[in-house]
């Protein structure tokens, strides 16, 4: 019968954070999958209502938060503009996985998230670039990147947060509104960090560097 592979510090950690964002009123299971070939270890991990029973999966419990009683919430409704008034999407419609913080100013994303990439930077140069390029983009419209994905609406933070490279997915979430027809504002989707950085890549949308923020 095959056994999973033993779980790493950087797996185990990832388990810990996402742990951290569970809120239900229920036990929950944190399944952690074998790595893929040409992942370099990198473990996906899957968020489930009951146990796996997979034998080379790594089924791990997570216990209800303390506080008894706690209202769990489902989901959050984000309003923007359309073509024929205003649009709603579900945010859990737009991330395989359910955020548990949403940043939609310029000034949320520069308090609470470079702050907290920028203490791993030895670890996360990618990430940051990627986030100012946001940054940017969230500061004015920005012919560039609208090209690319469209007119970034906001960021969120999702719950298989790690501390990786973005290449690898890391912990952050592109909410983008698709340009429509004739110019018409389209409908909202999410897009990892990881994808919104190869769409930049493709379109060779030009770095800026964090250093060059107002305020850095």
């Amino acid at each position: 019968m095959p056994t999973p592979e033993p779980l790493d510090a950087t797996t185990l950690r990832r388990v810990a954070e996402w742990s951290h964002s569970i809120r239900a009123n229920t036990v929950r299971y944190l399944v952690v999958k074998p790595s893929p070939v040409g992942s370099g270890g990198f473990r996906p991990i899957e968020l489930k209502e009951r146990p796996d029973d997979d034998p080379e999966n790594v089924c791990i419990p997570v216990a209800p938060p303390q506080v008894p009683g706690r209202p769990d919430l489902t989901d959050v409704d984000v309003v923007y503009p359309s073509a024929t008034g205003p649009g709603v999407k579900r945010l859990k419609d737009a991330f395989d996985d359910f955020p548990d913080a949403l940043f939609w100013s310029e000034s949320a994303v520069q308090k609470f998230l470079l702050p907290y990439y920028a203490s791993k930077l030895s670890a996360h140069g990618d990430v940051l670039k990627h986030l100012d390029v946001l940054l940017r983009a969230m500061k004015a419209p920005d012919a560039a990147v609208s090209a690319a994905v469209g007119d970034v609406l906001g960021l969120v933070h999702l719950p298989n947060s790690e501390y990786s490279a973005v290449d690898e997915g890391g912990g952050v979430g592109v909410l983008v509104q698709r340009p429509g027809v004739e110019g018409a504002p389209g409908e909202v989707v999410g897009v990892t960090l990881a994808e919104f950085a190869r769409l930049l890549d493709s379109a060779q949308v030009p770095e800026q560097g964090v250093a060059r923020q107002e305020g850095a």
